[in-house]
Parts: structure tokens; C-alpha cells; sequence
């Protein structure tokens, strides 16, 4: 990812292409802890594929990422892995309890407080064993997606639900484990 898109990528997320003024932007970049945060793990995954990239200051982009994870974590409290790959229109509603494993996620995701995306075994965080989560998906507070689960487009995940098996359809899950409702 070019510093251009990096740029486009934080404009669409946090000011929704938008042209705000300064103060506007200056408070949802560095004072508004949803922004904030979005802001921050975005600025990880930039410093994290300039490190995979290599180059001559490639220890220096990890280290900067790595210093950003654990600013992440200790700030709002969440765990967003430095190899989660989310696609464009990322969006935190409140950053508290938040854990977001090695997974592929789409498009215009949300998602909500206490909420953890990853493996069902702790020990166990081989490749393909994380979630896919498909566009426009909407996971609820005090949810677990856990395992080598795949959540189609258009889903929404209800509060205090749990996901252990595919999501295949579009619609509303809600419960533990999740179902889907009319």
C-alpha cells in the first residue's frame, strides 16, 4: 500500500470522503478513542507491509508496528493482530475488549465492544484456523466468532451471540450458537 492510499484509505474511513476542517479532523485522528483507534490499526497494518515489503528500514517499519500493537492493547484495551486483514471501510464503534485474530475480513465491517474474532483452541493459531468474514457484515457487543468459520455478505451477528458454525446466508444471527431469525 502507497502513503496515497494509505491517505484515501483513512479519509473514506474516518471522514467518509468528506472534506472536514481542521479541527474536525484533528479530533476524530487523535481524540475520539473509535477514530482513534481505527486510525492507529491502520497505521499498523501500513508500517507492517512496509516491513514485509523489505528494504533498508524494514526492522524499523516492524518495530514501529509492533510499538503501535501495544499501544493499541494498552490504550483501549484491545488486541488487534498485527497479520488481521480487513478490507476498506473498517469501523469500531467503541474500542474496549475488542480482539481481532489473524482472519480475512471484507468490505464495511463493524463492530462493537467485548467482541472476539479467532480460535477456538488457544494453543492452536496455525494458518486456517481463523474466521473469513465476507462485506457489509455487522457483529454485535459480547459476541465470539471463533474458529475456521466463514460468515457470508450482508450478515448481521446479534448482541451476546456465539459463532461456531458458517454463516452462509444473509440475514440476522442471533444466539449460542447462532441462528438465524426471521
Amino acid at each position: 500500500m502507497s502513503k496515497s492510499e494509505f491517505k484515501k484509505l483513512i479519509d473514506y474511513e474516518l471522514f467518509g470522503g468528506k472534506q472536514v476542517g481542521l479541527i474536525a479532523r484533528i479530533r476524530r485522528t487523535y481524540f475520539q478513542p473509535n477514530t482513534n483507534c481505527m486510525y492507529l490499526a491502520r497505521k499498523m497494518w501500513y508500517h507492517n507491509d512496509l516491513a514485509k515489503k523489505g528494504g533498508l528500514f524494514s526492522v524499523l517499519h516492524f518495530l514501529r508496528a509492533k510499538f503501535l500493537y501495544l499501544h493499541i492493547l494498552k490504550r483501549y484495551n484491545c488486541c488487534i493482530f498485527l497479520n488481521a486483514n480487513i478490507g476498506k471501510g473498517f469501523y469500531i464503534e467503541h474500542p474496549v475488549g475488542i480482539v481481532i485474530g489473524r482472519c480475512e475480513i471484507g468490505k464495511d465491517f463493524h463492530i462493537y465492544q467485548n467482541t472476539t474474532i479467532g480460535v477456538r483452541r488457544p494453543l492452536d493459531d496455525s494458518n486456517g484456523l481463523f474466521p473469513h468474514i465476507g462485506d457489509n457484515v455487522t457483529i454485535g457487543c459480547n459476541c465470539a466468532v471463533l474458529g475456521n468459520v466463514t460468515i457470508a455478505d450482508n450478515v448481521i451477528v446479534g448482541a451476546n451471540s456465539v459463532v461456531l458454525n458458517d454463516l452462509t446466508e444473509s440475514g440476522t444471527y442471533v444466539g449460542a450458537p447462532a441462528r438465524k431469525v426471521k
